[in-house]
């Protein structure tokens, strides 16, 4: 995998050369584990306005289950990422590819590595 070969980031990389990353480094971490949540344990967390707009991300996986995306305008798309490889696989890979020519794994695609059930978000244009 072309991630082994590139490493994590450094401040060598442009786009982390201002970030403290030792802090990152000297942390343990143990792969995040999908919490047993009910939406009734979220409500009180939840503002009146926003009762129709929650996207739910729990240790790191999303919970389409647990969201509630009937507020959110229909030209914004937000899905697992399995589906959206499904549906945006070209896309995805095509980004992917590009970014690791050019030796950068900017956080927005490198968010897969790190979380088991990660979310799509993109917004369409025009609506379609």
């Amino acid at each position: 995998m072309r991630l082994q070969e590139l490493g994590l980031p450094t401040r060598r990389d442009e786009v982390f050369q201002y970030v403290r990353l030792r802090s990152l480094y000297s942390q343990h971490f143990d792969a995040s584990k999908n919490a047993d949540v009910k939406f009734a344990d979220l409500e009180h967390l939840i503002f009146p306005e926003c009762k129709d707009s929650v996207l739910v991300i729990i240790n790191g996986h999303y919970r389409s289950d647990l969201s509630k995306l009937s507020g959110i305008p229909k030209r914004i798309v937000i899905l697992p990422l399995q589906e959206a490889f499904r549906t945006y696989g070209s896309f995805l890979n095509n980004q992917w590819n590009k970014s690791l020519k050019r030796k950068k794994i900017p956080l927005l695609y490198s968010m897969p590595l790190y979380f088991k059930m990660g979310f799509f978000f993109t917004c369409l244009q025009n609506g379609s």
